[in-house]
């Protein structure tokens, strides 16, 4: 059954009412609005009545009639609307009456609801009634006509006026919730229009030299509305929004060949797809709510085509930063637009387009909102604009194809208005790749595919490429061209920023918030162990709780009240301190550590004294194993926490197999089997009988790794939700076969000497062979998941040629990137795979002169997940990792000194819109630019241990009495009780007259051995050195030290002793 959201429907209803108060003039003074909605008209697929109750109610009431007054708003519906409709009276505005009208069955049915219950009277009230209707609206069937026929009479003497102007002022301004489906609609097409250039560039790759592409654009637009379903929406990373809020605004719209319409209600024909200029456009409506993204793609341009486009884009970013902004007319935009045309080249003012975009919203076209010249009204804040920027019937005179003689080029994007003051004026809420680079391409005969125009690594000679100074400047210019790049992801990532945190609460990256946790150890007195009557200290581990007696009561404490117990031994009896967990405490903070009423009286401490010593050591042992079950067992639920139950894997009876692979996920521990492609996953079966589904919707990433430089061959999965294997929590598991070849090595001493002999030969051949078929095989096997899976898992392969050297744990491996831009170490365990799509910024730390590596921090787009860490990357790979960052659209800022990322992250997450406000990561850009820093704050940077960690200890003595306790209000000061066991544990206890106990000792100092191996630690990691190698070379400097300071000092000390014994 179809439920409406009561809650939006008021909400939205009080907004139309107060626009319709406050500006009458809009609305033409009525006294009545009517709207009326019959059957759908073929012909006027858009009409705004149609949009009014999507937007009101959420869905479409045919054969319903809204009569709207001042104050109340009339249904008149069907016995089944009417029931659904009921749903609104609920927690009604008291303000605003609903009333609800059934329509009886049958002819005459509309007119009889409307006499029986007055409503004629109700529409024409007033001395000069005054009525408001959507004039252009026409609808069909007996509902409509019958109303057609009962209104005519009715409005004779009435005045009727087209309310259409105010309707699109109500709608003009979006609300918080219209803001987020709006913005959850971009991004949708967005994600779609990429998918859909990769399929077109796909179709392009396969196309011989001088054969015609057989695609059709109408082929590839029916192909793309096919998206929408979910099996496409979870590959497109798309799966957590309903099925049913998603529809297409239009058919996607795919045109090449010479034959382009620019206006948004241009058809797709059936003409083949022409390698030239081709333009895709297409819009997903999200809850009723649209958008619209279209991008031009250039395969082989001229420069005038290249020239043109780039002016296009640079017109773009000129309306976003300065000219749409609040209190601007929309005529004034257009102008501004043309004017900039007319600046760069005055012969691309004619080609330009009659208006540059329009407000969207529940519609897909707000007519009264037209960026056009004959359009004076003024652009607010929260507006929405579908920016359409087209140049079209451009002539190309060189070309020799009459397909390419003419051609159009189109950018159009949705953007947001910010408040007044804000810079820039309006952001984008659509995110597709537009630079030059990302959309001109060079069709490379010779290889039959595509390539991006990534300008190649030059290698060093002494011959100059030109004469002339300006040419001479290459390099100086490609690092303009990444600087100018990375400004601009860096500008877009704080326009994203300010738009996800600018309405309160519309993303969950709000802070967490703590909640009283209550124990009780037992409901009721009778509960109580019996031996607790002894009044001795009774540990219950069913309840687990502990049992003290305190003024002649056995009282429970909940385990989880005591923060520790410290055992302090005395020559002839023993201490046992409990402190207790009290609000305002020092040192360090449990997590969710938080109190119902933190002003009542707390007992900080409890301390007892027995002359049993195996007593209350056994208490203390008992109590520490409690304590250390329970964080065990805290630490397993929070791991699990992220566990998702999966759907049962559906078998077929002859699956594809891959045999004899081994099983790695979290440990080194072979484990051997065979893999099957099953109809919705795949399943290892082991040769210990163990069995390991995998579903193919909760792979992320399946990337194979040939054994070309290795000495295995591997298919890695990357997981959406972890899975248990073995008790032990998985993301990364892999299936490999080892290289290695078995040598008889018995025999003749003939083969031990005659290197590279014929048998050696052979068998370097045959591992050759071996090692071709197992890439075949294994490559094979993924692309059979790859098509298994119905687009649910992509094939992705590393890059050996990007990869770098780099330590992400404890040990140096080699990292690669893939061609669908992630960062992996399949090799070695623990695996990494990190997916550049979840990055927000990538900082490169410890870049400077004279060192010969840097690090690399990577910071994710959930700003509650821990940055990663790739320490030690050789300097020569710098440029190579920044150029790979540029090309995949990745933030990238640099700095000589490592910074604490702990305490940044926290700062950020306190408040994420204030970051942004002021200027998100511009620190670091300022940091990167400052030639001041020094090199030595780098070289020996303190861990981010040592920033975020805190003091535990105190300071005071322990208590000097048994059995009893001591209570403090929240707000005293806590001395010793908020002391670390170790410590409180070593410190003398005082007697009474304040003598200290004796064998007590002093806390041991920090011995030379450990300074020496932090010293030699830090100098290996900033010289690429073992800390073997370095503390070896220092001990050998110490000694020698100490060495000649004994010689230079020998004559000395013997006249000293001489001088002693006379």
């Amino acid at each position: 059954m179809v439920q409406l959201d009561a809650a939006a429907f008021h909400k939205r209803l009080s907004s139309l009412l107060s626009h319709w108060k406050s500006n009458p003039e809009t609305f033409q003074s009525v006294d009545t609005i009517l709207f009326v909605m019959g059957e759908q008209n073929e012909g006027k697929p858009y009409q705004k009545t149609t949009s009014l109750h999507r937007w009101l109610l959420g869905f479409e009431f045919v054969d319903t009639l809204i009569i709207l007054k001042a104050d109340r708003i009339v249904f008149v519906s069907s016995q089944k609307k009417a029931k659904i409709l009921e749903s609104l009276t609920n927690n009604q505005n008291s303000e605003v009456q609903i009333q609800i009208f059934e329509r009886p069955k049958g002819d005459g049915g509309l007119k009889k609801a409307l006499e029986d219950n007055k409503l004629g009277e109700l529409i024409r009230s007033g001395d000069k009634p005054k009525i408001g209707v959507l004039r252009r609206d026409e609808y069909e069937g007996k509902f409509y006509q019958e109303w057609k026929s009962y209104y005519g009479p009715l409005s004779i003497g009435a005045t009727e006026v087209d309310i259409t102007s105010g309707i699109a002022t109500v709608w003009s301004v979006k609300d918080k919730d219209e803001l987020k489906a709006i913005r959850t609609a971009s991004q949708i097409s967005s994600r779609v229009l990429k998918q859909l250039n990769e399929t077109i560039m796909g179709i392009i790759d396969k196309v011989d030299d001088n054969s015609q592409v057989k695609t059709t654009h109408e082929q590839l637009a029916a192909k793309t509305e096919e998206y929408i379903n979910e099996n496409w929406l979870k590959k497109l990373g798309l799966g957590e929004y309903p099925l049913d809020a998603l529809e297409w605004c239009y058919t996607p719209i795919i045109q090449s060949g010479g034959n382009y319409n620019l206006r948004p209600s241009g058809q797709t024909d059936s003409s083949p797809l022409d390698p030239g200029t081709i333009i895709c456009s297409l819009g997903v409506r999200y809850k009723s709510f649209c958008s619209n993204v279209s991008r031009t793609m250039m395969i082989g341009p001229t420069k005038e085509q290249e020239r043109n486009y780039s002016i296009l884009v640079e017109l773009q970013e000129k309306l976003l930063a300065s000219v749409i902004k609040e209190g601007v007319t929309c005529a004034e935009v257009y102008a501004k637009a043309k004017q900039f045309l007319e600046s760069k080249d005055p012969s691309l003012k004619d080609h330009f387009m009659k208006d540059c975009g329009f407000g969207i919203g529940i519609e897909f076209r707000e007519s009264a909102y037209m960026l056009s010249p004959a359009c004076n009204k003024e652009i607010k804040a929260g507006m929405v604009f579908n920016l359409i920027l087209g140049l079209q019937n451009l002539e190309n005179p060189g070309a020799t194809d009459p397909r390419k003689k003419t051609y159009a080029l189109l950018i159009s994007d949705v953007v947001m208005v910010q408040k007044a003051g804000t810079t820039p004026g309006a952001i984008l809420l659509t995110d597709v790749k537009k630079r030059k680079l990302d959309v001109c391409f060079e069709l490379d005969s010779k290889a039959k595919e595509v390539k991006s125009p990534v300008k190649p690594v030059q290698k060093k000679t002494a011959v100059l490429a030109s004469k002339l100074r300006g040419e001479e400047n290459n390099d100086v210019s490609a690092e303009q061209k990444r600087k100018i790049h990375q400004k601009e992801l860096l500008a877009q990532k704080n326009r994203e920023g300010l738009a996800k945190y600018a309405q309160a609460g519309d993303v969950g990256q709000t802070k967490a918030v703590a909640t009283f946790k209550r124990f009780e150890s037992y409901k009721k007195e009778s509960e109580i162990p019996s031996s607790v009557r002894d009044l001795k200290i009774h540990i219950d581990k069913r309840t687990e709780s502990v049992i003290l007696p305190v003024f002649g009561q056995a009282v429970p404490f909940h385990i989880s009240t005591i923060k520790n117990v410290v055992k302090s031994d005395d020559q002839d009896h023993m201490d046992l301190r409990f402190n207790f967990i009290t609000p305002g405490q020092a040192g360090k903070k449990e997590p969710n550590q938080v109190f119902e009423n933190p002003n009542a009286k707390f007992i900080k401490m409890l301390t007892f004294r027995s002359t049993d010593k195996e007593t209350y050591a056994s208490l203390h042992d008992s109590i520490k194993q409690l304590q250390a079950s329970i964080k065990k067992r805290e630490k397993d639920r929070q791991e699990l926490a992220d566990i998702v139950e999966q759907a049962r894997l559906v078998e077929t009876r002859k699956p594809a197999v891959l045999p004899y692979v081994m099983l790695r996920s979290h440990d080194a521990k072979k484990n051997s089997g065979d893999v099957e492609i099953h109809t919705n996953g795949i399943k290892f079966r082991s040769n210990g009988r163990k069995e390991i589904d995998v579903l193919f919707s909760n792979m992320q990433h399946m990337i194979f790794q040939p054994c070309d430089m290795e000495m295995i061959v591997l298919i890695h999965l990357h997981l959406r939700n972890p899975i248990i294997i073995g008790e032990k929590k998985i993301k990364d598991l892999q299936f490999y076969r080892e290289v290695g070849e078995a040598f008889d090595e018995t025999g003749s001493r003939k083969r031990r000497f005659n290197y590279g002999d014929e048998d050696e030969l052979a068998a370097e051949e045959e591992e050759r062979k071996r090692k071709i078929s197992l890439n075949t095989e294994f490559k094979n096997f993924a692309k059979k998941i790859e098509a298994e899976s119905k687009g649910l898992v992509s094939f992705d392969e590393p890059i050996p040629d990007l990869g770098f050297n780099g330590v992400p744990n404890k040990s140096q491996v080699f990292i690669q990137p893939t061609r669908q831009d992630c960062l992996v170490n399949l090799s070695e365990l623990p695996f990494l795979c990190i997916t550049m799509a979840d990055v927000e910024l990538v900082h490169l730390e410890r870049v400077q002169f004279g060192l010969k590596n840097f690090d690399m921090v990577l910071i994710y787009k959930d700003f509650k997940r821990t940055p990663s860490h790739i320490n030690i990357i050789p300097m020569e790979k710098l440029e190579v990792v920044k150029d790979w960052l540029d090309e995949i659209d990745i933030a990238t800022t640099e700095g000589p000194q490592s910074l604490a990322w702990n305490s940044i992250m926290k700062t950020i997450n306190d408040d994420p819109l204030g970051f942004f406000q002021n200027d998100a990561w511009s620190f670091l850009q300022m940091e990167s630019e400052d030639e001041d820093a020094s090199e030595s704050a780098s070289e020996y940077e303190g861990s981010e241990d040592e920033y975020s960690s805190e003091d535990d200890s105190g300071s005071g003595s322990g208590s000097d009495f048994s059995g009893s306790g001591s209570g403090s209000d929240a707000s005293s000061d806590e001395g010793s009780e908020e002391e670390s066991e170790q410590e409180e544990s070593e410190r003398p206890m005082k007697r009474k007259g304040g003598e200290t106990n004796g064998n007590s000792k002093k806390k041991p100092k920090k011995p030379i051995s450990e300074y020496l191996d932090e010293i030699s630690d830090a100098i290996g990691k900033a010289t690429n050195t073992t800390p073997i190698t370095v503390k070896a070379a220092l001990v050998s400097i110490i000694t020698a030290v100490i060495v000649l300071g004994g010689v230079l000092l020998l004559p000395d000390v013997q006249a000293e002793e001489k001088k002693k014994k006379n």
